[in-house]
């Protein structure tokens, strides 16, 4: 069933995160990526065909290349920008950083889930 949602980060849109309805049954994993306002759309085969009835574990990652952070933005207010305070993880040998904390990105320890059906298909999230 068509699933959509939006993700926010320090109450803005969180842009280019990958959002992953890991199952915490055995149903299929789900994925969509957000947009410019945060929006997404699930995708479990393609072309956004939405996600399984079921509960999940909702991870959220957005991984940045670290030389796309420029050394005045190491400690840069924003929060997208790579630095001491925001780089939460590092890939191993990919060069990139994931600016989202890394529970997030923990099946086991994300603190966000959602239960798929047929009244609850529109989700909202923020990362704190």
């Amino acid at each position: 069933m068509k699933v959509t949602g939006k993700v926010t980060m320090h109450g803005s849109p969180l842009v280019g995160a990958t959002v992953t309805f890991s199952p915490r049954g055995s149903q299929p994993t789900a994925v969509g990526v957000t947009n410019d306002a945060g929006e997404f759309k699930l995708s479990t085969y393609g072309g956004g065909d939405g996600a399984a009835e079921g509960e999940y574990a909702v991870l959220v990652t957005k991984h940045i290349a670290m030389e796309e952070a420029a050394p005045s933005e190491a400690h840069s207010s924003d929060p997208y920008a790579v630095g001491p305070t925001t780089a939460h993880s590092t890939k191993p040998g990919s060069g990139s950083a994931n600016v989202v904390p890394a529970a997030y990105a923990d099946p086991a320890k994300t603190p966000l889930s959602a239960k798929v059906d047929a009244s609850n298909r529109h989700f909202e999230f923020e990362v704190k």
